[in-house]
């Protein structure tokens, strides 16, 4: 593996932060951050502090480790690792390939560096100065995810990806280049931690974490048999809480026969089939969270216009008056039909997550929206049912039936269907 080290030399100016790109046209127009190979017996924090000053002028500050990137170089891993500097002072550049320095922003660089990579890792390491103005179209977003508790699992899963990626490097640099059975497994790791950022920082946190688990995959590709044999041991333990027809896959694929490891790419395939099952779980959990979430709104949202219209004395109460209009009556009956039918699918939706699978889990949504309509339905049916001379068979009184008595009714019909049914019954049997 070829070990190199570059540096983000970065200032501050009256319109924002600013960083260095160096020019070069040896092997054709590019431009590109400053870096280069480390010599023999040379620290990496030296090698980028030498490549930044022989490239740009300037000796630097080292301020911290900012990232790393991979690439191959003639079928040759290379590993380069960057630090963020602070420019000290001013000279020659000594470097005969590099012909000009430009300090742009970081919005800048990252439309004129040559190399997507470079690009990708700009952006990660200038989010809000990169972003821009997709980060306040996302702000409303974030707002809702910290209402819906989803702050808690961005912080979580930054932090993992985070600690993540310096567990990684650790092991890129103590592996050997040829070892293991993908060659690029290095670089495919980095790439998936990049693209598990990059989501992360647009909140698309499932993607993020198919991504973050896609790296921790890659990995296995550059264990040594003591590693594997470690991995398979986990994947065992954790094959008792995946559904059964995983559980009995991961343990095929996991056999060992004559005492010998099974290949990678089974070991690759079962921690696939566990990470497939414990983000549909998630995905599930999700679904869930949001039905509970738009259920709530929903509610307020009732409660809200209940007090409206009562406020502007739009919902009759009390003595039932033969006067009042119908219409209103009914737009009443409804909305109490629609708020029982809100509690019954609120109180039914946390079962949803028992042994269900995505399409089911799915479905159950529909569910929810068919029963408060048809709570707003069974609500009206049931009044219509009352005017047509069925008090009695409420056991109420007709000299004791108010709109008090009608609303309570109607939230009753929309909260279960029973009252509906017998209602049909009582018909039907006339």
């Amino acid at each position: 593996m070829i070990m190199a080290a570059g540096g983000i030399l970065e200032r501050a100016t009256s319109k924002g932060a600013e960083i260095a790109l160096v020019y070069s046209s040896t092997d054709g127009p590019e431009w590109s951050l400053p870096k280069g190979k480390a010599k023999d017996g040379e620290e990496l924090s030296d090698t980028a502090l030498r490549e930044v000053e022989e490239q740009t002028g300037y000796t630097a500050d080292l301020m911290e480790i900012a990232g790393t990137i991979h690439y191959t170089v003639e079928g040759v891993p290379k590993l380069v690792l960057f630090w963020r500097m602070k420019p000290g002072a001013k000279g020659e550049m000594s470097s005969s390939e590099v012909e000009k320095v430009a300090w742009v922003s970081p919005e800048a660089a990252i439309k004129r560096l040559t190399y997507r990579k470079e690009k990708d890792f700009i952006r990660l390491t200038f989010p809000r100065q990169t972003l821009g103005a997709r980060l306040d179209f996302f702000r409303w977003i974030k707002a809702l995810f910290r209402m819906a508790g989803g702050l808690r699992r961005f912080r979580r899963l930054e932090g993992s990806i985070q600690c993540y990626r310096i567990e990684s490097r650790q092991r890129i640099l103590i592996s050997d280049a040829d070892h293991g059975q993908d060659g690029n497994w290095a670089e495919n790791l980095q790439l998936l931690l990049d693209a598990a950022e990059a989501n992360l920082l647009r909140y698309n946190i499932d993607a993020a974490w198919k991504c973050f688990n896609g790296a921790q995959r890659m990995e296995l590709y550059g264990l040594d048999a003591h590693g594997l044999g470690a991995r398979i041991i986990e994947l065992r333990k954790e094959a008792s809480k995946v559904k059964r027809w995983r559980a009995e896959a991961m343990e095929r694929l996991l056999e060992e026969k004559g005492g010998k490891l099974p290949p990678v790419d089974y070991i690759y395939r079962a921690a696939l089939l566990r990470d497939e099952h414990f983000s549909n779980r998630a995905y599930i959990q999700g679904i869930v969270r949001r039905h509970m979430f738009n259920l709530a709104s929903l509610l307020l949202l009732l409660i809200a216009t209940f007090a409206l219209l009562e406020k502007e004395g739009k919902i009759p109460f009390g003595v039932i008056n033969d006067a009042d209009p119908v219409a209103l009556i009914l737009v009443a009956v409804a909305l109490f039909g629609l708020f029982g039918g809100v509690i019954s699918a609120a109180l039914k939706v946390p079962s949803s997550t028992n042994d269900a699978n995505v399409p089911e889990t799915v479905a159950s949504g529909w569910v929810t929206i068919l029963r408060m309509a048809t709570g707003a339905g069974s609500a009206v049916i049931v009044y219509i049912a009352l005017k047509s001379g069925l008090a009695g068979f409420f056991n109420i009184p007709a000299e004791n039936m108010s709109y008090y008595t009608i609303y309570t009714i109607s939230f009753v019909a929309g909260f279960s269907e029973r009252l509906v049914l017998r209602v049909v019954g009582e018909f039907a049997g006339k």
